[in-house]
């Protein structure tokens, strides 16, 4: 689909919504003076951004006697269930977790409520279905190491951070297939600075390696349910990463400026609403 690249026009600021669906990808493009044009083309699966290109040149070729270019537009914000469709099919990266020594089987021994939360009034009573929820990630237990470390509840460190079992077991990590790494020592966020250095030695290992911290993603009390936190967004870090990087990559080069595309988060959304006072 050709975008347009020309610039015989005078220039104008345009800023761009595209919503992924299911079955419609749309577009809703502005302009300086607060004109709407709409974009409408069927979703692409599994390569959703066929569907978002499609659905770009659709609004675009509607502006195009108006001088409507993709070279113009300020702000691009994408938004997509890509990462709730990973999660429903299964489809995740491979991630490793790291944690502190003793806390290895966090996710496996859950928490009492993990067997409920969810459930209808009329659901709590039928005992049989009760059950812990379905693990995603990770796909082994071999995926998971632990750290000699300890930070207390008051965020002092009782026990430094062994660097070399770091090293050692992301490079066993790494030996095993690794994609991305979920971080989660306990009491991280009163003190993250061994989340912090393990970033660093991951790094150091392996460039590029996206690795998730849960001092930063969920810094709060509760290590089962920061630990799933942490490894559900390192799981999808590769799928989101891969979607993205494509989307814009191929934006860019029909005449998007580099660094324009934004991506729609749902906390942001619902910051919004509450915000204003509106139930989502």
């Amino acid at each position: 689909m050709q975008l347009g690249t020309e610039k015989d026009h005078k220039t104008m600021g345009y800023s761009v919504g595209t919503d992924t669906g299911g079955t419609f990808t749309d577009t809703v493009l502005i302009d300086e003076a607060g004109a709407v044009t709409i974009g409408k083309r069927p979703s692409t699966p599994p390569e959703f951004v066929d569907g978002v290109i499609d659905s770009v040149g659709d609004a675009t070729s509607k502006r195009e006697a108006q001088g409507r270019l993709l070279a113009d537009v300020d702000a691009f914000l994408y938004g997509t269930t890509i990462v709730v469709n990973a999660i429903t099919t299964r489809k995740a990266g491979e991630a490793g977790i790291l944690t502190t020594k003793g806390f290895g089987r966090t996710l496996f021994i859950a928490r009492a409520t993990s067997r409920t939360n969810g459930f209808s009034a009329e659901g709590l009573r039928h005992y049989a279905k009760r059950r812990k929820p379905d693990l995603l990630v990770p796909s082994s237990r071999k995926f998971i190491g632990e750290v000699q470390e300890r930070v207390d509840w008051k965020g002092h460190v009782l026990a430094p951070l062994d660097e070399d079992t770091v090293r050692s077991e992301i490079t066993r990590l790494l030996d095993l297939g690794m994609e991305s790494l979920a971080v989660c020592l306990l009491w991280s966020f009163r003190n993250d600075i061994h989340e912090r250095r393990i970033r660093d030695i991951a790094h150091e290992l392996a460039p590029g390696l996206p690795v998730t911290l849960s001092s930063e993603i969920a810094p709060k009390l509760g290590e089962y349910q920061r630990m799933a936190t942490t490894a559900y967004n390192a799981a999808m870090a590769p799928v989101a990463t891969a979607h993205l990087k494509n989307l814009n990559d191929r934006l860019v080069g029909s005449g998007l400026a580099d660094g324009r595309l934004l991506v729609m988060q749902g906390t942001a959304v619902s910051t919004v609403l509450r915000r204003r006072r509106i139930d989502p």
